[in-house]
């Protein structure tokens, strides 16, 4: 998908989480002419983090998706929308599994070069620019107003918070989040499955799997 493409068939979504991601996502689909929200899915149908607009949508039991959702719903498309890497992981290959499609939700204040490349399953919240050549891969989330610069790679599952910026040619690896207001210097490789501290400067590579911070961001410890 090219990121100037655009939705045309109305997409009925199930969002899979209810937690702080998933109560911001009623008010972006709201904005989507081409999107309507149907419920959410959590544990024990709990639902911890949704008010006021999303209160009023309906929280399934995780236990009937995607089986009996897909018998009871009619068609939908799916957005996961937890921080969590395994069960994002676990929720997509469920998703997958079933055959079903993911969502792009795409807040109409995103900035998105043309020769951008995006994946599915994406959550661009407010502001968040993406520049020239950047390649996003599936179940990305950018929060609002982080920036990827040019040529940027972002694997399976990334997690921007708000306010990060990469600039050019950086790499992340899959199922990696980083943390509020954190910056990227050109070119740096972070690995899979770490985590980069709020506030963090990273100027060289990270490995995978380590927590690290600190400006200049340094490796603390190993994420188990």
């Amino acid at each position: 998908m090219q990121g100037k493409d655009v939705q045309e068939a109305m997409e009925r979504i199930l969002i899979l989480g209810a937690g702080p991601q998933a109560r911001v996502i009623p008010d972006v689909i709201a904005l989507c002419p081409c999107q309507e929200l149907i419920g959410f899915v959590d544990e024990a149908g709990e639902r911890p983090f949704l008010k006021e607009c999303a209160d009023r949508f309906p929280v399934y039991d995780l236990r009937e998706y995607p089986d009996e959702l897909k018998s009871g719903v009619g068609d939908f498309f799916v957005l996961i929308a937890t921080r969590f890497p395994e069960l994002r992981a676990e929720l997509l290959a469920r998703t997958q599994a079933a055959g079903l499609s993911l969502a792009n939700i795409v807040h109409p204040s995103v900035l998105i070069a043309g020769s951008a490349r995006l994946g599915r399953g994406l959550l661009l919240m407010p502001y968040a620019i993406i520049g020239s050549g950047a390649d996003i891969g599936d179940t990305v989330i950018v929060n609002s107003a982080s920036t990827i610069d040019h040529d940027c790679i972002l694997e399976q599952g990334v997690v921007l918070a708000p306010g990060v910026h990469l600039a050019g040619g950086v790499r992340v690896g899959s199922g990696t989040a980083i943390g509020v207001g954190a910056c990227v210097s050109p070119g740096v490789a972070i690995g899979r499955n770490s985590l980069i501290g709020a506030g963090s400067v990273v100027t060289k590579d990270i490995p995978d799997g380590v927590v690290a911070a600190g400006v200049p961001a340094r490796v603390l410890r190993s994420v188990r």
